[in-house]
């Protein structure tokens, strides 16, 4: 079980950066669609599901999609996956890796 004020703080913590990280792409043109999802939401599901099936599903449209990489490398990868390296390989649309 999820600690309840851990989530909250993660979650407020999550919003700031990409609030921040939007109005940087706002100044260069840009108009992003910020979208924060949490892997629990859906029992027995993995995170890179969750953002795969929401950009296939919800939005079609999107031009790209943009995720970081903490840098685990290949054998890290091949033990406990990478959701950058999933989306990467799945998703129909642009996805920028950023490190």
């Amino acid at each position: 079980m999820v600690n309840k004020q851990l989530e909250k703080q993660a979650r407020l913590e999550a919003e700031a950066v990409m609030l921040k990280l939007s109005n940087q792409c706002e100044t260069y043109g840009l108009k992003p669609e910020c979208k924060l999802l949490l892997g629990h939401e859906r029992v027995g599901s993995a995170v890179k599901y969750d953002i795969h099936d929401y950009v296939k599903t919800k939005h079609k449209d999107v031009d790209m999609l943009v995720c970081g990489s903490r840098g685990m490398g290949a054998l890290g990868r091949a033990f406990i996956g990478s959701v950058t390296d999933y989306l990467v390989h799945n998703c129909e649309c642009a996805v920028i890796v950023v490190k």
